[in-house]
């Protein structure tokens, strides 16, 4: 569950990223991004744009090397329900997406595959919508190197796992 890792934290360990308690063993920042290796073998990607009114976040969840989900946020009035994401305009691919707290903010968070994301494009477009009204809008020029970051994470999280 995206929360426990996210908010779980004691008040005192981990860092303040945005508004977020992020409970971090090691970290690397690309761009606007900032990938964390956390206990018990996950990792996480973020980039968020810094808009004080309504601020939008988006990202990846890797657990055990494999197991991939994206998440999107901050959604007003999220219900679970499948989601149609386009990447670069493209054409729109639905997922079933769960809603998930996250330190105050709704997200929708949805199973990926790993695969996907070393094939997104460096220059990335996302949209996601609900009903056909747009409900997220996201971009990176950095998604290889994303990629390679999530990668270098997890190397990192089995060299430092305990025996």
């Amino acid at each position: 569950m995206l929360v426990v890792v996210l908010a779980a934290a004691p008040a005192s360990a981990g860092e303040m990223y945005s508004k977020f308690k992020i409970d971090a063993l090691h970290k690397w920042s690309i761009g606007k991004w900032t990938i964390w290796a956390m206990p018990n073998h996950v990792c996480l990607a973020m980039d968020q744009e810094i808009n004080f009114e309504k601020p939008q976040f988006w990202g990846f969840i890797i657990k055990n090397g494999l197991d991939v989900e994206m998440f999107f946020g901050s959604i007003e009035n999220p219900q679970p329900q499948t989601v149609q994401i386009t990447f670069n305009s493209g054409k729109p691919v639905s997922f079933p997406a769960r809603v998930e707290p996250m330190d105050g903010a709704n997200a929708y968070v949805i199973p990926y595959d790993l695969e996907y994301v070393w094939l997104m494009q460096d220059d990335v477009d996302v949209d996601v919508f609900t009903g056909g009204n747009r409900v997220f809008s996201g971009w990176t020029k950095v998604m290889g190197k994303v990629a390679e970051g999530l990668e270098k994470c997890d190397n990192w999280n089995q060299a430092h796992s305990p025996a």
